[in-house]
């Protein structure tokens, strides 16, 4: 009796024993987990900063330390900006939590779904998570190295191909030999905040009502050795004018790939052959008109219209200055090789 006593002693105090092991070691995992995130872009959101300041950076037009914006409290302060209920994964799936602060995500969802063009994986129910957060990589809190900006390479891990095949077999894939990246491709359109009014932004600290949201074209540009989708932005300072072109991926994934002709031979491209430059964004009857389609990333073809903002109208800048232009995300122009590639007429 006396034994039988004692060896359940035993197994209560094991069980115990193993309980603290267990408790010590999520412990020590979370106590790790929040010093890898304090050296993460989504903890310090070091990539704003960093292509502002460049040397080409927008700083060089305003003069205004990035400091000194309000842009410098876009990042998540501590745990409970995203874990709202918990501290368990499980409870950060809903879509709203990141898209409380990814705003510009929030305007793609938005838009698409407006014009039926939702992205896919949206449908399916799918949220940051799944594809941000995997078995081999964490983009949320990082992996303990600081990155100067998302385009770095290892800053995000998440791809395609951690889920999709890219299959030799569909005739695209084979025709383009790994040169195009999947985004070129399956992305709809690229949301573009055009003609941010900096004066206005700087005046109330606030991003609404002060640029002009658009999302109909597709812009392909070099990044990593492949084309992939990419987008501009167009700012206004003092009647200063800026703009930046980078990769940037929209989520707005589509099932269904764009046909050859969306890009070879296409209306932007038809331009280009003679000698045009493609309107971006021009004032015609006193509505601004965007472009739709997808563009090459080829600066000087661009032609942006640059506007002010005067009480709640936009009204063009006159004047037939360039803007100063940069290249963000270590982004490159269409070469005159691949231009000429998508200029050529395809064969019927």
């Amino acid at each position: 009796m006396n034994r039988h006593f004692s060896t359940q002693k035993c197994f209560v105090v094991l069980a115990f024993v193993i309980a603290g092991m267990i408790c010590a070691s999520t412990v020590v995992r979370a106590g790790d987990q929040i010093k890898i995130y304090n050296k993460s872009l989504h903890k310090n959101a070091a990539g704003m900063k960093y292509w502002y300041d460049a040397p080409d950076g927008f700083k060089s037009v305003t003069g205004i330390p990035y400091e000194s914006l309000a842009c410098k409290d876009c990042h998540a302060k501590n745990c409970k900006d995203c874990h709202v209920k918990s501290l368990k994964a499980a409870d950060t799936k809903d879509v709203k939590i990141c898209l409380k602060c990814h705003g510009r995500e929030a305007a793609v969802f938005q838009m698409d779904t407006a014009s039926d063009a939702l992205d896919f994986h949206r449908n399916m129910d799918m949220g940051c998570v799944d594809c941000h957060v995997a078995n081999n990589h964490d983009d949320v809190h990082g992996d303990g190295n600081m990155y100067p900006n998302m385009q770095t390479g290892g800053a995000v891990k998440t791809k395609c191909t951690d889920c999709h095949e890219a299959k030799k077999d569909i005739r695209a894939h084979a025709i383009h030999n790994g040169k195009l990246d999947c985004p070129a491709c399956h992305t709809n359109t690229s949301i573009s905040c055009n003609n941010c009014h900096m004066d206005s932004f700087v005046k109330d600290g606030k991003k609404e009502g002060n640029f002009m949201p658009t999302k109909s074209w597709l812009m392909l540009i070099n990044y990593n050795g492949k084309v992939t989708a990419g987008t501009a932005q167009t700012i206004v300072y003092k009647n200063k004018k800026f703009v930046a072109y980078t990769p940037y991926y929209s989520h707005s994934v589509q099932a269904q790939a764009k046909t050859c002709t969306d890009c070879h031979d296409n209306e932007a491209m038809k331009l280009i052959k003679q000698h045009k430059k493609i309107p971006m964004n021009p004032m015609v009857n006193g509505k601004v008109v965007d472009w739709k389609g997808v563009i090459p990333c080829a600066p000087y073809s661009l032609d942006w219209t640059f506007y002010n903002k005067v009480g709640d109208k936009w009204v063009p800048i006159p004047g037939n200055e360039q803007p100063k232009m940069q290249m963000v995300g270590y982004g490159t122009p269409l070469t005159d090789k691949q231009m000429n590639f998508l200029k050529a007429s395809l064969p019927k």
